[in-house]
């Protein structure tokens, strides 16, 4: 039966629920003709069809009514994008009417779109029917897939109801009937959650509500036992009956001292003064007294297992890293000795660290420091006058000189080889006579 023959009202309404792959495939069938194509497009389509028909140019071809069949098809494919988008832009964040929709499958679906429309222009508007620019189309849209077929899949949780709002990838958006009808319609995969009914997982509010137990029981722990290692420093500081305000293991734990590694309290007025009139000076920077040598390593896991709970607490600290394996004397690094020398203007401390990197503590702190965690051999120095005017560093043992201090971040530094290199490196040595080498 013709077409033409049936009352346009009568088509208007029968063709009202149909989109560009109905009419696509009615047209395959052969019940359509070519000519009756873009009316059907135009009135499916409404005013977002003509609104994207106006861009296009008219195919100039022999095959002009196959062109504008086809031209048709994809145009109306293009408006019915362009119609859920539009109806997403519109979406709110809250309310008591609409549909869910997930927030990420929408901006896929914007990015989808967009390209789709991009390109659909780029062909109309090719002189040469988009032959040259779909190969340029095609690329620059092919970062833009179309969206997954479930547009609420990433709001199910694993018991196959709505999730929590908070949960990963959970943001979703409320659109109103006639939008949600049309993204059920183009993708009929999609799961319906109405906003009314859907109610979120019960399961997945109990694991929530359990989880969030878990983790506060937790902070309360860590702060807990931060409070305890942190009254421990108060409970030396009385045992040691010291009369300062401040505590003098919290002065040690604070970052300004980590960042010095001496006591600032002990540096030499004089020398000080010496050291911004003349640069350097060739005395030892602090004043009389003992000062002691702790591992920089271990020191700052204990001011870091201060700071938060959550760090391991260290043991003891093992002075033994101070000593040299050969000859078991001290190990003093070779910019502390520049230091007390006078010869630098601070303590710098290498980049990475070795194992006799260490900090100056004086008496006073290395007490309260041996109180907390007791040890039984220590290096130490003393600061004396050996004359009215000098001053001199007296080490209780005498440091090791025939051993470097540096080189112990070296014992175990391995450099690999590519298999190719090595092979080749192996063949030299297997041509080459060790006889005719001449070994100085």
């Amino acid at each position: 039966m013709p077409l033409a023959s049936i009352p346009n009202d009568a088509i208007l309404q029968a063709l009202s629920y149909l989109g560009a792959s109905d009419i696509s495939a009615i047209y395959i069938t052969g019940r359509v003709a070519v000519e009756d194509i873009p009316g059907l497009c135009a009135s499916v389509g409404g005013e977002v069809f003509q609104n994207l028909l106006k861009k296009q140019t008219t195919p100039k071809k022999k095959n002009k009514n196959e062109l504008a069949a086809g031209r048709a098809l994809q145009t109306l494919r293009v408006a019915e994008l362009v119609k859920i988008l539009n109806g997403l832009n519109d979406a709110q964040e809250s309310g008591t009417r609409g549909y869910w929709v997930s927030k990420s499958w929408a901006q896929q679906f914007r990015r989808y779109t967009e390209a789709q429309r991009l390109l659909l222009g780029t062909e109309s508007a090719s002189p040469n029917n988009g032959q040259r620019s779909r190969g340029r189309s095609r690329s620059s849209s092919s970062e833009s897939l179309p969206p997954w077929p479930d547009a609420n899949a990433e709001l199910l949780c694993e018991h196959g109801s709505l999730g929590p709002r908070n949960g990963p990838r959970a943001k979703r958006l409320i659109v109103d009937r006639s939008t949600w009808r049309t993204i059920a319609y183009r993708f009929p995969l999609s799961t319906k959650l109405k906003v009314s009914s859907a109610a979120e997982c019960r399961f997945c509010l109990q694991i929530k509500e359990e989880r969030q137990i878990r983790q506060q029981e937790e902070r309360s722990r860590l702060d807990h036992e931060k409070q305890k290692r942190l009254s421990e420093l108060e409970t030396q500081e009385e045992a040691t009956h010291t009369k300062s305000t401040s505590s003098v293991l919290r002065r040690l734990a604070s970052k300004e001292r980590a960042k010095r590694g001496i006591p600032q309290h002990c540096l030499s007025a004089d020398a000080a003064q010496e050291r911004q009139a003349l640069g350097l000076c060739g005395t030892p920077p602090l004043l009389v007294g003992r000062y002691h040598l702790v591992p920089r390593g271990w020191l700052q896991l204990w001011r870091s297992s201060l700071r938060s709970a959550r760090h391991r607490r260290p043991g003891p600290p093992n002075t033994g890293d101070l000593l040299c394996m050969a000859h078991c004397k001290p190990l003093v690094p070779h910019e502390l000795v520049t230091y007390l020398h006078g010869h630098a203007h601070r303590l710098t401390f290498p980049n990475p660290p070795n194992s006799s990197t260490c900090e100056v503590l004086d008496a006073q702190e290395w007490t309260a420091l041996n109180n907390l965690y007791p040890v039984d051999f220590a290096v130490a120095f003393d600061v004396t006058w050996s004359s009215p005017h000098t001053l001199h560093i007296t080490w209780a043992t005498e440091p090791c000189t025939l051993c470097d201090a540096a080189g112990r971040a070296d014992d175990l530094d391995l450099h690999f080889r590519s298999r190719s290199k090595a092979q080749k490196h192996s063949k030299y040595y297997d041509d080459l006579d060790l006889n005719s080498v001449n070994v100085l």
